[in-house]
């Protein structure tokens, strides 16, 4: 989801994202392409979020740092995804394994064990379950269709509004 936000879906001055858009990849004729899709994979994936101060304030670092390379790069810079926020140095789309292969490595560089990126969804879910955020809201946040996938994420027993678990993240993310 993360590489498929366009600015369309960012407004800064609300703090909101709307998660309205994919970029995934396919094997078409023996040829790995990347597929841009405005839809998600589910009606419960489109949604809109609050963002968090730490990613507003990425968004505007990522979009000031694409400014510079725009200058800097002049004519070479790619201007075809020049709508989408998770882009190169070039302003090409970052391909979706992008994310994954950076998490292996900081992984590796720091001599953590090996979780794959998409556990941090189940981490997410269980410091919101643990900070008494229902059940309810967090399938919100996730984008779950149904509870029951919910809870096989959120790792507690089980035992709020959106911008109080914007707040709640604020609190347990810091990425400096």
């Amino acid at each position: 989801e993360a590489l498929g936000v366009k600015d369309s879906a960012i407004n800064l001055s609300r703090k909101i994202l709307t998660v309205n858009h994919t970029v995934t990849v396919a094997n078409v004729d023996h040829t790995v392409e990347i597929i841009k899709k405005d839809r998600t994979k589910s009606r419960f994936s489109l949604r809109s979020m609050p963002l968090v101060s730490t990613m507003h304030n990425a968004i505007i670092r990522a979009n000031e740092r694409q400014e510079y390379y725009r200058k800097k790069l002049g004519s070479l810079y790619c201007l075809e995804d020049r709508h989408y926020l998770c882009r190169d140095e070039e302003g090409k789309l970052l391909k979706p394994d992008y994310v994954t292969q950076k998490h292996k490595a900081l992984l590796e560089a720091n001599g953590l064990p090996h979780i794959r990126f998409h556990d941090l969804r189940h981490s997410c879910a269980t410091m919101l379950l643990a900070h008494e955020v229902p059940l309810d809201k967090i399938k919100e946040w996730l984008g779950h269709s149904d509870i029951k996938m919910t809870m096989r994420y959120a790792h507690l027993n089980v035992s709020s509004a959106k911008t109080e678990m914007a707040d709640i993240m604020d609190g347990l993310i810091d990425f400096g």
